[in-house]
């Protein structure tokens, strides 16, 4: 049982009738063997418990607990489109994708992370939200590019009036990296490295991220960046990196209002 007595990690905001919160490990009453708010299936932890989990979140958030979208994340570009066909009234993910968008009201949708970015991306119109998930392959896939464009070009969402939100996620302070991955990263290069003082190397995906919002044509000053390292503050946030890979998942949840 977790022992925390406020739900103070949960990071919230919004965008005209967009909507988002990050969480943490942290919501009183979560359960759980990681003794906090893991919110993912796939991590070895309870089902019951996880969906309790999500139930507490979602009724924290008031908003319908059968109604969240997730799916099995797979470090590619893939998009699931969340539409009115789509069943809802499932636990399960609704497929393979890194990404999710929708324009139905009170839908929410959830992707979770360990250290990935997690980026909520809001039509400031109300015509479209999205939630992405973003490790270093789906970054050198172009996930956020993409998803961007999906919305421009399939919900005509105006780049000017959009906004994005980078939420807790491991920093360039800890992200330790081969730089000889990046020959075919695509999205990612060398100018997204950067140099420590004992010679190593660490990755700046956040930075690399908001760059492909930006050519999208995102106005940096409408993303938000989160400076928080879930590997820093891995007390606070599950970190893949520093908790040796035995970890639960926070969630980003996106949602039309």
């Amino acid at each position: 049982m977790c022992l925390c007595r406020s739900a103070d990690e949960l990071l919230m905001g919004g965008y005209g009738s967009g909507r988002y919160v990050f969480t943490g490990r942290c919501l009183p009453g979560a359960r759980g063997r990681f003794g906090a708010l893991n919110l993912a299936l796939h991590v070895n932890d309870r089902h019951d418990d996880v969906i309790y989990n999500r139930r507490l979140l979602l009724h924290e958030l008031l908003l319908d607990a059968c109604c969240m979208s997730c799916v099995d994340q797979t470090h590619g570009n893939e998009i699931l489109h969340v539409t009115e066909e789509i069943d809802q009234q499932t636990d399960s993910p609704l497929g393979e994708a890194d990404a999710l968008i929708t324009v139905i009201p009170d839908r929410p949708l959830a992707i979770f992370t360990a250290d990935c970015l997690p980026i909520a991306l809001i039509d400031q119109e109300g015509k479209a939200v999205a939630a992405v998930h973003a490790g270093w392959k789906g970054t050198a896939l172009g996930i956020a590019f993409k998803t961007a464009v999906a919305m421009v070009q399939l919900h005509g969402c105006d780049p000017v009036h959009m906004n994005a939100v980078i939420g807790p996620s491991i920093g360039p302070c800890c992200y330790d990296f081969n730089p000889n991955r990046l020959a075919e990263s695509g999205y990612l290069s060398n100018r997204h490295t950067v140099k420590k003082p004992d010679g190593g190397i660490t990755l700046d995906l956040r930075r690399a991220n908001v760059e492909q919002l930006v050519e999208v044509g995102i106005p940096e000053t409408n993303i938000k960046v989160v400076d928080i390292c879930t590997s820093c503050n891995n007390n606070r946030y599950f970190s893949h990196r520093a908790d040796g890979g035995d970890t639960g998942r926070q969630a980003l949840i996106v949602w039309l209002a």
